[in-house]
């Protein structure tokens, strides 16, 4: 991977991306890493990107998961209702 490619890549704005946008972009980052095709300043650019993407991915399905608890919630209080 060039530097170029690092650039950009750090460029891109996590926090508008999708879950599964940047489920896919930190996978293909593992396997940049896993290849071991870039050198170890490359690598550690990838892994601090990756663990921006992972921590954005983990947040988005918190998200999800408190909405889905309130919903449930909701949903028993109808039904005893």
């Amino acid at each position: 991977m060039n530097s170029d490619k690092l650039v950009s890549i750090s460029e891109i704005d996590i926090e508008k991306m999708s879950y599964e946008e940047a489920f896919d972009m930190m996978k293909d980052l593992v396997s940049q890493l896993e290849n071991g095709q870039v050198n170890l300043e490359e690598s550690l650019k990838l892994f601090e990107y990756g663990s921006r993407l992972y921590r954005h991915c983990n947040a988005i399905l918190e998200k999800t998961e408190m909405k889905i608890s309130k919903f449930n919630e909701y949903k028993e209080e109808v039904e005893v209702d």
